[in-house]
């Protein structure tokens, strides 16, 4: 997982680039982001495909180190993931958290939740998107575009995360 200490108040930057050309199948299934507290965490992912290419990723954070009690005690976690297949944009998340100005546990915002994740499916696997339904029936699962299955998981505790992430991982390894 990446863990992100505390920065006196300044920001790390993390920014992920992929590419996956036609023909080709790329599987990325990261481990959680676990801001601690007072850390602050700036967090860009671009992912450029091609049509004709497939992709599974996977990306989630923690609500800070839980065990600790640690639990919305960061001071910033913003994020985009933006997917584009032959250069047009087809999905696109962006969210800025400040847990201490506005805790995100409203019922529009995290609610109760402490685990968030997104899962991202390209390729021509029509039976994929009812698949995870089942699989994951806490999670919203949608296909807006030809082609793509969008997986959003926000749950309570880890044992309910992991199952997500090891159904998620499990779905979209089958029948490679």
């Amino acid at each position: 997982a990446t863990k992100l200490h505390p920065s006196g108040g300044r920001r790390a930057i993390q920014r992920s680039r992929i590419r996956v050309e036609a023909g080709g199948e790329l599987h990325i299934y990261y481990d959680p982001v676990i801001p601690f507290a007072e850390s602050v965490l700036s967090q860009t992912t671009l992912i450029d495909i091609d049509k004709g290419s497939r992709l599974y990723f996977w990306e989630s954070f923690m609500a800070g180190r839980i065990g600790r009690g640690e639990v919305w005690q960061f001071n910033e976690f913003s994020s985009e993931t933006r997917l584009r297949l032959d250069g047009q944009l087809l999905f696109l998340d962006r969210f800025r958290l400040m847990p201490k100005q506005d805790p995100p546990t409203g019922v529009w915002t995290m609610a109760g939740a402490r685990y968030m994740a997104t899962g991202l499916c390209f390729g021509d696997r029509a039976d994929l998107a009812e698949r995870l339904h089942g699989l994951m029936p806490k999670a919203g699962v949608d296909a807006p575009a030809a082609g793509l299955v969008v997986a959003r998981v926000a749950v309570d505790d880890g044992p309910d995360f992991h199952s997500c992430r090891a159904a998620f991982t499990s779905a979209t390894l089958t029948n490679l």
